[in-house]
């Protein structure tokens, strides 16, 4: 309860909260009914997202810890258990059947109550320079695309290309310390920009190559150039990219 008021007073100051639902342990907190009252008072109380996990039980002391209390206090859900976490594996992931089931039903969960469960784009979109703001987005457009079981390879093809063209520029930058990262933020722009549209700002248009060619992807470009020149921002929970306002 402590918590929970603590989330609804940051919020009534204007801060974005979030919640780490983790773990959710098997046959005890991951019910659904626990889910559903769990969310249901997160969105009273207005968080930004909620960010939920399994539980890990990594092989030796860790999971001979927690089976020696499970032992102790809820013995009837140690085959349970053993069951889950048989395979040893040395993350402690349950077995895959478990965890997609899991995944499943809190994904319902979240559209139920419209939240994501990863920091939302309108949160960190100003508070980190442009050309990071873009690599974040495309990291998570990825994960979340892959959850409705899109296929995100030209995506991740973009996404590595973009990430090639931003390492070679960050490192120019950091053996010019008089270069401001602002300007890579006008590089970017730049990129963003049609040739006629960067003629009119006083730029040569020969002077960056455009977006497209650098991502591979046209239709990829033009989402970006989107959020970066228009300040369009993508919701987490439709996968649509918004007007700024």
């Amino acid at each position: 309860e402590t918590r929970l008021e603590a989330l609804r007073r940051f919020g009534e100051a204007g801060c974005a909260t979030g919640v780490l639902a983790m773990p959710l342990l098997p046959g005890i907190t991951d019910t659904d009914e626990n889910i559903a009252g769990l969310y249901d008072r997160l969105q009273a109380i207005g968080v930004d997202f909620i960010m939920p996990g399994g539980l890990t039980l990594r092989p030796g002391r860790q999971k001979d810890f927690f089976m020696g209390h499970l032992r102790r206090h809820q013995p009837d859900l140690l085959p349970l258990y053993e069951e889950l976490y048989r395979e040893e594996r040395a993350s402690g992931a349950p077995l895959t059947a478990y965890t997609s089931a899991l995944h499943s039903r809190l994904a319902a969960h979240h559209a139920r109550v419209g939240l994501p469960w990863l920091l939302p784009h309108r949160v960190y979109r100003n508070h980190l320079h442009r050309y990071d703001e873009v690599n974040v987005l495309l990291h998570h457009m990825i994960e979340l695309y892959a959850a409705r079981g899109t296929a995100t390879q030209p995506l991740r093809s973009a996404l590595t290309r973009y990430l090639r063209w931003l390492e070679e520029r960050k490192t120019a930058y950091n053996r010019h310390r008089s270069w401001r990262y602002e300007d890579l933020d006008a590089e970017l722009e730049a990129l963003c920009r049609g040739p006629s549209d960067n003629a009119r700002a006083g730029v040569d248009p020969g002077e960056f190559p455009p977006l497209a060619g650098i991502m591979g992807n046209t239709k990829l470009a033009r989402f970006v150039s989107r959020v970066v020149l228009d300040r369009a921002c993508f919701d987490y929970v439709n996968l649509k990219l918004e007007d700024a306002s």
